[in-house]
């Protein structure tokens, strides 16, 4: 299991997911759109996001992930 710990501006979103634009470190020039599945907490444009994924997916144009949920004792 790949965890991603991402941190980015909500650019869109439909009923299934978020898209968060994420700068990249290594290549400042470029930004990276994660798709976001299972957020808790319903985020609308323009808010800044903060969390860690669980990678599920990747292809040409964006990276896909669901929230990682915190385990309860």
């Amino acid at each position: 299991m790949v965890h991603l710990k991402i941190q980015g501006t909500v650019i869109g979103h439909n009923v299934k997911y978020t898209i968060v634009r994420c700068q990249s470190i290594a290549f400042p020039n470029k930004d990276i759109d994660v798709e976001v599945y299972d957020m808790e907490k319903p985020l609308k444009e323009g808010d800044l996001y903060s969390g860690e994924l669980i990678l599920s997916y990747f292809n040409d144009h964006c990276l896909i992930g669901v929230e990682k949920k915190e385990e309860k004792e």
